[in-house]
């Protein structure tokens, strides 16, 4: 996809390279990009049609820098539909292969997974992981620098105080992270890659609710999350309004903020999942501040290089921009 629309063409102007060959049978595994949520949502959902008497392996692109590795995580969960390490074969340069076969996804994001496809992930050979938590927060505080919602730490302080415990999804293997989300009676994530194992699943009898940082959230995970159960969004989508990266661009790891937090805070009071207590718009503001100096500092190389550009005397004037425009 780009731009709304499927490209499924080669394109007219190839590098005049020799090609590298690959002789024999081989399924097409997709785009390979080293991010997990990629990894679910663009790499995996061919396997189920691998057969390894009818295939030498599986071929994925891989993108976008070469100096990438592929990490073990990767190999750990196209392991599932029976893929080992020797089956994959990464392709960077321009490649002819024998014969490559295109089976159709059983998924794709933003749409909703095929009723069989459903039925074959039952069959996964997912270890199952018992005495994990009941009620889960996956934040994303802690990867603030990667994009999130400034002032999301005011309301996963509420989650905590009510008894959720705040997961780093990525310090678990994959087993674990299906597991959680299997055996949880309450979900609430940050919207963001730290669900997506639930691609791994046919059902959880889990409540999922989202704190989205976009507008189009709602789009993107209702298709994977409603036909296994339960999810709602919570607060106003609406409201919210994104804000350059650390390199002056509008990205998916650019901040967010929202103009009505109260409507967040309302909807965690109604479904439960927080304690029976006021909204405190000065508290809020404070963890949104925190938030947005966190997430403009918080890699110390990029930092230095733009402070060179009297980055700490233009913070100020950009905190100052975002709090007349929620005032407007």
């Amino acid at each position: 996809m780009r731009h709304g629309k499927v490209h499924d063409r080669f394109p007219n102007d190839l590098p005049p390279v020799l090609p590298s060959r690959l002789k024999g049978s081989y399924l097409y595994g997709g785009p390979l990009k080293v991010h997990f949520g990629h990894v679910i949502v663009d790499s995996i959902i061919r396997l189920w049609a691998f057969d390894r008497e009818r295939h030498k392996g599986v071929v994925f692109a891989f993108f976008p820098r070469p100096t990438d590795t592929v990490p073990n995580w990767f190999f750990d969960i196209v392991s599932l539909f029976g893929v080992e390490r020797d089956d994959v074969y990464i392709v960077r340069e321009p490649t002819v292969v024998e014969n490559l076969e295109f089976f159709e996804p059983g998924s794709r994001l933003g749409t909703a997974p095929h009723p069989w496809y459903l039925h074959y992930l039952e069959g996964l050979p997912i270890v199952k992981i018992h005495n994990t938590p009941k009620d889960i927060y996956f934040g994303r505080t802690h990867i603030l620098h990667r994009g999130g919602m400034l002032g999301e730490r005011y309301f996963g302080q509420l989650l905590e105080e009510s008894g959720f415990q705040y997961v780093k999804p990525e310090l678990h293997d994959i087993h674990t992270q299906v597991s959680m989300i299997e055996n949880a009676d309450r979900i609430v994530f940050a919207e963001g890659s730290s669900i997506y194992s639930a691609e791994l699943l046919a059902r959880t009898n889990a409540r999922v609710f989202m704190i989205p940082r976009r507008k189009i959230g709602e789009r993107v995970f209702a298709p994977t999350l409603r036909p296994r159960g339960s999810f709602a969004v919570l607060g106003n989508p609406e409201s919210l309004v994104g804000e350059a990266n650390r390199h002056g661009l509008i990205r998916a790891n650019g901040p967010s903020y929202t103009t009505d937090p109260e409507a967040l805070h309302t909807d965690m009071r109604r479904h439960d999942l927080i304690e029976d207590r006021p909204f405190s718009n000065s508290a809020f503001k404070d963890a949104e501040q925190i938030d947005f100096w966190n997430y403009y500092k918080s890699r110390n190389r990029i930092y230095a290089a733009l402070n060179a550009g009297r980055l700490s005397a233009l913070l100020p004037i950009f905190w100052k921009r975002i709090q007349r425009r929620k005032a407007n």
